[in-house]
């Protein structure tokens, strides 16, 4: 602890004199009823306090002083987990830094209806150009829905096909389709090497 100056008041002898002040050694007395009061200047050391001796502290983490002088502590947490389980409740334990605890209960909703999927999906029928399928869930309830095809679209032109290919002696492909006419491709045979 720093030295930080002090003032005390000690009884220094028995008279009945007025109040003195004393410029050299910066000391004031005071009659009071024959006692004179001398009121001098010293220093002192305030010891750090210990859990034997009262003393000085000095604020460091989690600690907190209001303007009239309360000290609280915070507490840090050191640890949290699940501790217990029990149908739908769960105990949560909270380990402070001081090692106290805290337990917390949480219970979880309660669970939902058993949901409904797709067992499966099959054509059931076709009719000209429409379709019906069965949809069958999981609860044995079924749904029915059809799609409706598109017509048939009408034959195209026969197309004229490829009926021969010669290279001739420019090494030119020359192609001969059904109609017998003919395509120069191009060179497809290069000069020997």
């Amino acid at each position: 602890m720093v030295n930080q100056p002090a003032y005390w008041w000690k009884v220094c002898s028995l008279t009945n004199a007025p109040y003195s002040w004393n410029a050299i050694t910066a000391a004031s007395s005071y009659g009071n009823n024959g006692i004179v009061l001398d009121w001098t200047p010293s220093f002192y050391t305030l010891p750090a306090a210990t859990a034997n001796t009262l003393g000085g502290v000095k604020v460091g983490a989690n600690v907190n002083v209001a303007n009239d002088g309360t000290i609280s502590v915070y507490k840090g947490v050191k640890s949290f987990g699940l501790i217990d389980t029990d149908g739908l409740e769960k105990t949560y334990r909270v380990v402070f830094s001081d090692d106290t605890t805290y337990d917390l209960v949480i219970t979880d909703g309660s669970t939902g209806a058993t949901g409904n999927g797709i067992a499966s999906i099959t054509k059931v029928s076709s009719e000209q150009y429409i379709d019906l399928y069965q949809i069958t869930y999981t609860d044995g309830t079924t749904y029915e829905f059809s799609i409706h095809n598109g017509e048939p679209g009408t034959n195209g032109e026969d197309g004229n096909g490829v009926k021969g290919a010669t290279v001739n002696a420019s090494g030119h492909l020359i192609l001969t389709l059904d109609d017998d006419t003919t395509i120069d491709a191009g060179v497809v045979k290069g000069a020997d090497g």
